[in-house]
């Protein structure tokens, strides 16, 4: 028998195939490619009288997770989401990226994290000062070095926070272009101050080479804060935005033409906006929250704002079914308590309406949020989504209880899946692989992957993301996993995953959208 020379390492599969093209071909050279559930391939060699085998480079990692080891956020990564990941090292080497618990899409197989730094105040059209922060953009193709890419500045409400709300990678473009030009985008709304001082929701178009801002609407003299945009095709997208009311004294905003809650609509990738025709899914907060007494209500009816949340799952080019949360005002009479409501709906681009279908709760508002926070997304046929409704032990018991899965069809009919195999404090986010197959981090007494094929029925073990990150801790605040909680799917076989693999078409122009 001819002896094997290995190269970059032992590889028995190697092994066994170079001998089998020995022993069955008289041909004096062949070769034959065998690929290693680490991604790596084995090549066989036949070289007249030598018997060869050679591994190749382990491909660059396509699935990722971050996490806490040894109390340092480390990142982990594989190029199947099988098997076990890999510890690839300290996540970013700290620095800028301190914070950050997961890695986003950025599109063309790179992933994404943000920075931001306060670099100042400036005064808005209320004389109030509100910071200023330097964000930067950066990019990471091996999910732990990173590279500043373009920065820009954002502000922050007076006494408030900034936000982002990103729309990750997308490919638009072709006929549903008004140039039929084709570019890859990263899109995502902030809030910015104009040159007047002037609130507005600013919309930042990325489309690899240059950034430039689209023409979004916004309400003059009024304190915009926030803003949720969702995808419905590629270049099709809404916006909530969100308006307070002053907690200060000597305001000049007219708290009567505060509407708490804007809707809009772009059809051009973000470069324009148009407002809502309708926002019925939202109709028991316009009908109360706005006419909360404009003496002293200031911080119910921005508990309100703040509270109004928004998920969807792609249909069809222009029709969404819609995930919502829903605040009211209740006891007009007395203390005016704020109550949710968690909704389905249908969002019509093309007719640019919310229209609400079902109500799945109605309740206190903290188990509103609660029930709601699971999250949404769209799968084949219909939405998946998730609820976590509070059981006898109340919003504090909530770590202890499993959440459940739902599928819609229609934002009408709503099936029960299953239960989730772990308790929450112990779950993490459900995303798409593609459409027929669901994946959730959750830990069994080590960081797993499980995965469904039946919208959340079953579950079963995928992956190891590690063994090596912390137990989970049982708290009342922990609702969700808090490490390893997420997976970020950047590339499968070198080639750049979609941003929305539960519905692929949604996110690349170049995919037909399903016809309803």
């Amino acid at each position: 028998m001819k002896p094997v020379r290995y190269r970059n390492g032992f590889a028995n599969q190697g092994g066994m195939d170079a001998r089998f093209l020995a022993d069955s071909s008289d041909v004096p050279f062949l070769k034959k490619r065998h690929r290693q559930p680490d991604g790596s391939t084995v090549v066989a060699h036949k070289r007249g009288e030598f018997l060869e085998v050679t591994r190749e480079g382990q491909a660059l990692d396509g699935f990722y997770s971050l996490g806490k080891i040894d109390g340092v956020q480390r990142v982990v990564g594989s190029a199947t989401a099988r098997g076990r990941f890999r510890n690839l090292g300290v996540f970013a080497d700290g620095g800028a990226l301190a914070g950050v618990t997961a890695i986003l899409n950025y599109g063309r197989g790179l992933g994404f994290d943000q920075s931001a730094t306060l670099v100042g105040t400036a005064f808005d059209f209320d004389s109030k000062p509100c910071n200023i922060f330097e964000v930067t953009i950066h990019r990471t193709r091996d999910g732990r070095d990173f590279t500043p890419f373009y920065s820009y500045l954002a502000f922050a409400p007076f006494d408030n926070s900034t936000f982002f709300s990103y729309l990750f990678g997308e490919v638009y473009g072709g006929a549903n272009s008004p140039t039929g030009e084709r570019k890859a985008f990263n899109n995502h709304a902030f809030m910015r101050l104009n040159q007047v001082g002037q609130h507005v929701i600013a919309f930042m178009r990325d489309d690899g080479t240059t950034q430039t801002l689209g023409s979004t609407v916004f309400l003059p003299n009024q304190l915009a804060s926030a803003a949720k945009v969702n995808r419905m095709a590629p270049g099709v997208y809404s916006m909530m935005t969100k308006y307070l009311r002053p907690t200060y004294l000597g305001s000049s905003v007219v708290v009567g033409d505060c509407p708490g809650l804007a809707f809009s609509f772009s059809f051009d990738a973000g470069a324009t906006w148009t407002a809502a025709a309708s926002a019925e899914l939202f109709q028991e907060f316009f009908d109360t929250v706005p006419t909360l007494p404009e003496s002293g209500y200031a911080t119910r009816f921005n508990q309100a704002v703040n509270a109004a949340a928004l998920n969807i799952g792609q249909r069809s080019a222009n029709i969404a079914i819609a995930y919502a949360l829903v605040p009211y005002a209740d006891n007009p009479t007395t203390d005016y308590v704020i109550f949710g409501k968690v909704k389905l709906g249908i969002i019509d681009a093309a007719a640019r309406t919310l229209l609400g279908t079902l109500t799945l709760f109605d309740g206190a508002l903290a188990e509103a949020v609660a029930f709601w926070e699971g999250g949404a997304l769209g799968v084949k046929d219909g939405m998946a989504f998730v609820t976590k409704p509070v059981g006898s032990g109340g919003v504090a018991g909530l770590p202890d209880e499993p959440a459940r899965m739902f599928f819609t069809p229609d934002g009408v009919s709503v099936v029960e899946m299953g239960t989730f195999p772990q308790p929450n404090y112990r779950t993490g986010l459900v995303s798409a692989l593609s459409p027929t197959q669901l994946v959730c981090p959750m830990y069994d007494g080590e960081h797993s992957l499980y995965e469904s094929r039946d919208r959340g029925a079953t579950w079963t073990k995928r992956a190891v993301l590690t063994s090596a990150g912390p137990v989970p801790v049982n708290d009342p605040e922990n609702r969700l996993l808090q490490d390893f909680a997420a997976l970020t799917f950047l590339r499968l076989n070198g080639v750049p995953a979609n941003s929305t693999p539960g519905t692929p078409w949604a996110s690349d122009s170049r995919i037909a959208a399903p016809i309803l």
